[in-house]
């Protein structure tokens, strides 16, 4: 038997990005704003999946999205080369009926 499941369309934006540069930086323009990809949403997701209930998991994940910001963060980092003191998150998501 296959399973399948009609995930939500899903896009997740850093926004507000507040960098933690040095005086020798000031010359290198960073992004204010990052769109996560959708293998970071994903990896998110995994321990919130399941095929019985994934419209109720789906907007647990959303609620506790803050609690998981230390993979977006790391994103951020590894994306850019730069640390951050903080970032604000927008999720976008369409539901499927």
């Amino acid at each position: 038997m296959k399973i399948t499941i009609d995930v939500p369309e899903v896009k997740i934006l850093a926004t507000d990005i507040k960098w933690d540069t040095d005086e020798e930086d000031e010359d290198i323009t960073l992004p204010s704003e990052i769109d996560v990809p959708d293998s970071v949403v994903e990896s998110m997701f995994k321990e919130h999946i399941c095929p019985h209930c994934f419209s109720e998991l789906f907007v647990e994940f959303i609620g506790k999205l803050e609690n998981d910001i230390s993979i977006i963060s790391d994103y951020i980092s590894d994306k850019t080369g730069f640390c951050h003191e903080g970032f604000n998150i927008t999720v976008e998501y369409e539901e499927r009926r």
